[in-house]
């Protein structure tokens, strides 16, 4: 809360004290996003793994069905 007077000691201090508190949601803030970004990565390496593992399965199938096709 701003201060009530116009003494700039009270409002050197309440802006000191907003500065304080807007760092800290800045740091906040920045930490908050650094799970985030870790948190994609980890994502887009799962969906890799998932889209590599969904392609394979048609192929390995198509190489099974020529393998028995051919076998017999």
């Amino acid at each position: 809360m701003p201060p009530s007077g116009n003494s700039w000691e009270e409002w050197r201090i309440y802006i000191l004290k907003e500065l304080d508190r807007l760092s800290e949601n800045d740091d906040k803030t920045i930490a908050g996003l650094a799970v985030i970004v870790r948190d994609v990565a980890t994502l887009q390496t799962k969906a890799g793994i998932w889209g590599a593992v969904g392609a394979a399965i048609p192929v390995c199938i198509f190489l099974l069905m020529e393998f028995l096709r051919n076998r017999g």
